[in-house]
This record gives C-alpha cells, sequence and structure tokens, in this order.
C-alpha cells in the first residue's frame, strides 16, 4: 500500500506532511496491517522482524489519534532501553513535523532530572519512557494518569531478556480499571508473551509478519573458525578488505569493549565504544557521532543491538559468539534495515561452536565460512576479497598546515575520485604517505607539480617501508640496522637503546560523510 492511500484509513494531511518528509513511499507488512488496527482502536499483539518499520507502524495511528490541545498525557510507549527511548521519540517527533501543538517528551534514567520534571509540566500528549523511570515517575505522583487512553510496549521479549517482568506488571498494575487500548510489538511471542497479553490485553489482534526462514532477509552471513588471539589481525584484514567504513562489533563484556576499542584507537583505527556502565552523556555521544558518521566503528555490547536505527551500516562483526541465540538475530539486523541487505561476520573460537549451532537454529540459516589465509582455522582456498592499493608519498606535512580532511579533499578534488578509496594516512611533520586504490594510480601521478599548500607538490610512488637506520652526526645513514654479530646481550642491549626505529605504518579509517 502507497502511504498516500493512508488518507482512505482516516490519516490526516497533517501527519501524512511528516510522513511524506521521511520519504516514505510504501508501506511495509506490518505497518499495512498494524495501522488500520490500531486507528480502529483494537489491542494488537505484533510480531515483526527488527528493520521492518515497526517504530511507523505504532507511530503514525498515535499521532493522528492524539488531541493536540489534551493537558494531560494520552499515550505512553514504553521501551527496554535508554537509546531506543531516544530513537523512538526522535524517529515520532519527526513524524508528527507537520502536526502544530503534539508535544512528544522522552523519559529514561541517567537524564538530567530537572530536564525530565520541565518535560512532564508542560503535559507532553506523547511520552517514550523507559520501564523502570515511568514507574518511578508515577510512584512519586510525577506523571498523572487520568487522561491516559494508549500504552505500547516496544520490544517486549528484549524487555523479558533483560529481566524487566515485574516493571511490566507494576505498570499495569497502575492502569488497573481503565479502558486503556493496549498495544505490544515483540521480534518473537514465546509463550511468555503469550501469558501477559491475555492477562493485560483484550481480545487483542495477533499480528505474524514473519516468515519462516525469512526473518534475516539480504543479510549476508559469514562465520570465521578462529583463534581468540587471531580476532583482532582478522577484524582489520576485512575491514582493509572490504574498505569498511561504518561498521559496528558485538562483545558480551563491557570489558571486552573497553579493550578492544583502546586497541582500535592505538591503531588509529577511529572508534568509540558503548555499553552500559557509560554514563548517559557519553553514550549519547557516541551514538549520535556514529549516526553522523564521523566516526567509523562503534564496538558495542548487546545494549546497541535493539532499537539503533542508523543508516548506512556496512558491515555487522561478532567479536563473540552471542550467550542468547535470539541476540543474534538482534545484532546482525541493525546492517539490514527497513529490507535493505547488508553483512555479518561471525568469530566463532572452539569454545563457541555450541552456541554457533543455536544461531544458526534460531536465524534458521547455515552461515558461509569465511577463509583468510594463515588466519582462519581451514586450509582450503578462500577468496579474500582484498583492494590492491598505492602508497604515495607527498612533500606536504602538518607543518604546511596540512591536516588528513584538507590532503584528502586535495586529492578527490583533482582526481575526481570519492574518498571511500582513499585507505590509509600517515601524516608527518614535512612529508606525508597516504594509500589510494591502484585503480587511481596513473590520475594521481598526473597532480604532480600543482600548487598546493603554498608549494609545488611532489607526488611519487613510495618505495617499500624502509627499515630502520642508525643516526650518526645528525645525519641518516642508509645502512640497515640488522642482528648485532656477537652473542654479548648487554652488548646488544646497548646498541638497540641507539637504534633510532622508524614508526611502523598503521592502518585506519577517519573517513566523515560525504
Amino acid at each position: 500500500m502507497n502511504f498516500s492511500q493512508l488518507r482512505n484509513e482516516g490519516i490526516r494531511e497533517d501527519v501524512l506532511i511528516g510522513v511524506n518528509k521521511l520519504g516514505f513511499i510504501e508501506t511495509t507488512p506490518v505497518q499495512e496491517q498494524a495501522i488500520p488496527l490500531i486507528l480502529s482502536g483494537k489491542d494488537v499483539l505484533v510480531q515483526a522482524p527488527t528493520g521492518t518499520g515497526k517504530t511507523a507502524a505504532f507511530g503514525i495511528p498515535i499521532i493522528n489519534m492524539s488531541d493536540v490541545n489534551a493537558k494531560c498525557t494520552e499515550t505512553i510507549i514504553l521501551t527496554p532501553t535508554r537509546e531506543l527511548t531516544i530513537q523512538v521519540a526522535q524517529e515520532l517527533k519527526k513524524m508528527a513535523s507537520g502536526v502544530e501543538g503534539l508535544k512528544i517528551a522522552p523519559i529514561y534514567g541517567g537524564q538530567n532530572l530537572d530536564r525530565q520534571l520541565a518535560y512532564l509540566r508542560q503535559k507532553p500528549q506523547i511520552i517514550v519512557a523507559t520501564l523502570g523511570r515511568v514507574v518511578s515517575n508515577i510512584n512519586h505522583n510525577q506523571l498523572k494518569l487520568g487522561g491516559l487512553k494508549r500504552v505500547v510496549l516496544d520490544e517486549v521479549d528484549e524487555m523479558l531478556d533483560i529481566g524487566f517482568r515485574e516493571y511490566i506488571d507494576e505498570v499495569f498494575s497502575k492502569f488497573k480499571g481503565k479502558n486503556v487500548q493496549t498495544a505490544m510489538f515483540s521480534a518473537t511471542i514465546p509463550p511468555e508473551i503469550v501469558g501477559i497479553s491475555k492477562n493485560y490485553q483484550k481480545d487483542a489482534v495477533c499480528i505474524k509478519t514473519t516468515v519462516a526462514g525469512q526473518e534475516i532477509p539480504d543479510i549476508k552471513q559469514y562465520v570465521l573458525h578462529i583463534s581468540e588471539e587471531k580476532k583482532y589481525a582478522s577484524l582489520k584484514e576485512i575491514i582493509w578488505q572490504k574498505g569498511y567504513k561504518n561498521i559496528l562489533v558485538f562483545l558480551n563484556t563491557k570489558a571486552g569493549v573497553e579493550n578492544l576499542n583502546k586497541r582500535l584507537n592505538k591503531d588509529n583505527i577511529n572508534s568509540l565504544c558503548l555499553h552500559s556502565d557509560m554514563n548517559q552523556r557519553d553514550r549519547d555521544m557516541a551514538m549520535k557521532l556514529f549516526k553522523a558518521h564521523d566516526v567509523n566503528v562503534l564496538v558495542a555490547t548487546d545494549v546497541a543491538s535493539r532499537g539503533i536505527d542508523v543508516e548506512g551500516i556496512e558491515a555487522i562483526f561478532n567479536y563473540d559468539i552471542p550467550y542468547i541465540p535470539e541476540q543474534y538475530i538482534h545484532r546482525i539486523g541493525r546492517t539490514a534495515r527497513a529490507n535493505k541487505n547488508g553483512v555479518a561476520y561471525s568469530f566463532c573460537t572452539p569454545k563457541d561452536k555450541k552456541n554457533l549451532e543455536l544461531c544458526e537454529n534460531t536465524s534458521k540459516n547455515k552461515l558461509t565460512e569465511f577463509i583468510i589465509d594463515g588466519v582462519t582455522n581451514n586450509k582450503k582456498d578462500g577468496q579474500k576479497f582484498a583492494v590492491p592499493t598505492v602508497r604515495f608519498f607527498m612533500n606536504i606535512g602538518s607543518k604546511d598546515g596540512a591536516e588528513q580532511k584538507d590532503i584528502e579533499n586535495m586529492i578527490c578534488a583533482k582526481v575526481h575520485m570519492p574518498k571511500r578509496d582513499i585507505y590509509a594516512y600517515k601524516i608527518h611533520d614535512i612529508y606525508s604517505f597516504v594509500e589510494i586504490d591502484a585503480k587511481y594510480k596513473d590520475e594521481i601521478l598526473a597532480i604532480n607539480g600543482i600548487k598546493a599548500f603554498g608549494r609545488v607538490l611532489s607526488i611519487e610512488v613510495a618505495g617499500p617501508k624502509k627499515v630502520a637506520t642508525k643516526k650518526s652526526n645528525n645525519k641518516r645513514s642508509n645502512k640497515p640496522v640488522g642482528k648485532p654479530k656477537n652473542n654479548n646481550k648487554q652488548a646488544d642491549k646497548t646498541k638497540k637503546a641507539k637504534t633510532s626505529k622508524m614508526p611502523e605504518q598503521r592502518f585506519y579509517h577517519n573517513e566523515r560523510k560525504q
């Protein structure tokens, strides 16, 4: 169904203004089925895969039914995580951009208390909140329920996975005796969710848009059978091979996330981390930068596996195989939003084989083996997808005022190439090295001699990495430093101390949004 046809379902023109601004054209199956039912006032229990437009499925009818003149909260949308709360509130505000006077407020733990109370004093018609925070606000008499008409539970299975069943029961106890329409959305509907629906919903219509074996459409799924110590090298190798600029890497522990993030940044791979021990300001900033593509890698625990709708995520890496098989589906779904395709890589160590089998059974998909010669535990020949590159020397550096973005802008303007084909930089005081897709070699060399950064540009193909050299009388010696010929350990140490070792070239991406 075309979104313009929603007029026939009773959607107002001012609501369609916001929908059109978002570029929605055709409704997804869950939207087509859920919107008319919610508009008619029915309770619904909806099962749908991640990334299928669930927010619009409940957001559009709720915005349409909201009374902008109401001086009370009419709808509460409950989510399991702060990140999802922020995400849903932002999406609803975009959808409601044509509806004058409608107030939508996010409420969650870790938020500035004064700001939160200010939101509530404005009496927003729609509140998006985490379960624990809304219970606290009700108990402290900060949130009034007198005008409540609708409640939405988003990602109910995730609420149960993280132990929020008591909160669900407590929230519904606050609505007892009130005529409140309830909509529940979940990626899976196990018996416990069916029981919750029977307890708290009235004649709920069940909508299932999941087709067996099709929960994860258009996602290429690979597995690397690998040892623990080779995971990091494999991650960097695949990033380099494929030229990925926007990826999500999932680990099972907060400590693992912190350690991997430090290693990536030490190797000049532009990375940030996200986990539940971070304060809310840092978490918000990490998501903001990742969404803007100002960082290339987000390393996260499963706090980011649900509800984070970021456009342009090229690949998902399961650095650790998830403990809970269903979590695998939510993780990799971040790279295939609203019927777009994507790719996911899972690193499987010998101890992870059982968990991998459970993930494959849950996703109803056998993962394809991805082989890196000399790294993965497989002797077969595999395709490596390597991108051939050429390393160039330039006679400009930081003392010329040349920063990475300036150099890449200069190259792309002169050669007419996309920034994604520039793979690595090393900028020194008076010279730089740039690694570029080999297909541009002749065009890069053709700009030799132009004026750039106040000097005549000298550019040439760089030779192989030089061996560290000794210094003598403040001049470089061309004699390579080799191993000492004697066996005197003290002499070895003295000789090494005097050796000026050049830093190794390091691979990194630091691409900003084009």
